[in-house]
């Protein structure tokens, strides 16, 4: 619980300290998504760990958008997720370790573990 600021009016000089607030409703909203997709493929034709380097030139827009998405392109300020799709009818096994973003903007991912 906050006191003061301009909400509200003055503080009374006889407040009472500890005070207490006492909730019994919350109602939580969320915004859609509506963040700008980009995409980057690469082909796994390897068994075992790999390495894989995406550069961001590698990337490019999605052809599907969410509703209200931006088109200011990919513009490196903020990443806020990222996903992995396997193409139709892939089999076997898949692993990630260790995503993260170098010096020089590089991101590494995974390799697909097929049977």
């Amino acid at each position: 619980m906050a006191i003061g600021g301009n909400f509200g009016g003055s503080i009374d000089p006889n407040i009472v300290f500890p005070q207490q607030m006492l909730v019994d409703y919350v109602r939580v909203y969320q915004a859609e998504n509506t963040s700008e997709r980009f995409e980057a493929s690469f082909t796994d034709d390897l068994t075992g760990w790999q390495k894989i380097s995406l550069p961001f030139s590698s990337f490019s827009r999605s052809a599907s958008q969410p509703a209200g998405a931006p088109n200011d392109g990919l513009t490196l300020t903020e990443v806020w997720g990222y996903g992995l799709h396997l193409p139709e009818n892939s089999s076997g096994s898949f692993m990630m370790d260790w995503v993260y973003l170098e010096t020089y903007y590089t991101q590494y991912l995974p390799t697909v573990m097929k049977n």
